[in-house]
């Protein structure tokens, strides 16, 4: 693992915040993975033990909020090699004026992430190879992302936004004859619209059109040949709608769709159609817990594919959903500082038409997270 990189990251983000008003939290909670490469039914997949540890820092003011988050999984023995690190920074400037006689609000954020896991092979469960060259870092990534959004309040219920968003991907680069570039850069437009029904529900709708651009990245034929002297770029056209409401003072819900379409360049190879929706209940039993759950459904399908190729970030079509169920129990009457009591428990169900992306996997952790605030 990158870990130059990653205390790098730490410390711009430590340095960089006054100390006058840092917020910091942090979590550490062991749990339990039965699946942790995700190895489809047919394979043998070893369970494992883990250790999930979260820090978070934060620096507000009016109108600058600069935050550093770090996240790592440790697996125990065997399974180390699925151990993940993600480090992530952002600032972001927001300002609150008028517009047209409209209250308006407009933010600028810039973020940078660094993410850093072994490649693991779904079709053998051992870390990845390509032309008998070592690949474990295939997707690590560094990225930096730009995004700039305007809202302005058309009356007291409803909301309107216009946000501008650019990204740009680095993963890890190999010298190998045959194995694509991951790399890319992509820009998206979204126009979202809120409105409020009633004191107690609101609504919501999204639209977003965006183009992305690979570096070196070959088109393909329908049959998953590589097409010469081209340059692989992605178009994408999405709706997402939301729904919430307040059933009870403690008790609430809501309610999410979304659809995308991806069309590659080309003959398509790479068009997808995707649909995913979820449920989400949260309850807050007192002032000291609060419990949440989740059902995510997705429906991911490759139209015109008929093969693919594991080491190139294509995957045939899969059916899915999740069950994600949470709680935190507040436990600062026992401390000096903000803690608190966490727990969970999440199972995913796969489903394809390829044997090896089929997979159940069930992940139950445990632990305490702790605030601290200056």
């Amino acid at each position: 693992m990158k870990q130059n990189r990653l205390w790098l990251a730490i410390v711009i983000s430590a340095s960089s915040m006054s100390a006058a008003a840092v917020e910091l939290t942090a979590e550490i909670a062991p749990g339990y993975d039965d699946n942790p490469f995700r190895l489809a039914d047919s394979l043998d997949s070893d369970s494992s033990w883990f250790v999930n540890t979260k820090v978070k820092l934060e620096h507000k003011t009016d109108k600058i909020r600069l935050r550093g988050r770090f996240e790592n999984r440790t697996y125990e023995g065997a399974s180390d090699d699925a151990d993940t690190l993600t480090a992530k920074l952002d600032g972001r400037y927001k300002t609150k004026y008028e517009l047209a006689g409209k209250q308006a609000t407009s933010y600028v954020k810039i973020k940078y992430t660094h993410h850093d896991k072994t490649y693991v092979a779904r079709s053998t469960g051992l870390v990845a190879t390509d032309s008998g060259n070592d690949i474990s870092d295939r997707y690590n990534y560094d990225a930096w992302a730009v995004d700039a959004k305007t809202t302005v309040s058309l009356n007291d219920a409803l909301n309107v936004g216009l946000q501008l968003k650019y990204k740009n991907k680095d993963y890890e680069d190999y010298n190998i004859v045959g194995l694509s570039n991951l790399d890319y850069e992509q820009v998206g437009l979204t126009n979202d619209w809120q409105y409020t029904i009633d004191k107690q529900s609101q609504f919501g709708i999204a639209l977003n059109v965006s183009r992305r651009d690979f570096d070196d990245k070959r088109e393909k034929d329908l049959l998953g040949n590589k097409i010469a002297g081209t340059d692989l770029q992605y178009d994408y056209w999405s709706i997402a709608t939301m729904y919430e409401r307040d059933i009870t003072k403690n008790l609430k819900a809501s309610l999410l769709y979304a659809y995308e379409e991806r069309r590659g360049s080309g003959d398509g190879y790479y068009d997808v159609d995707d649909s995913r929706a979820s449920a989400k209940l949260g309850y807050k039993a007192d002032d000291s817990l609060k419990i949440t759950g989740k059902v995510t459904y997705q429906d991911r399908e490759y139209i015109n594919s008929s093969v693919f190729d594991e080491n190139d970030e294509a995957s045939p079509s899969t059916e899915s959903y999740t069950i994600d169920l949470g709680m935190e129990k507040d436990l600062s009457s026992a401390s000096d500082f903000p803690t608190s009591l966490v727990a969970g428990i999440r199972y995913d169900n796969y489903d394809s038409i390829n044997s090896l992306y089929e997979y159940e996997r069930t992940q139950v952790y445990a632990g305490i997270k702790i605030g601290f605030g200056q």
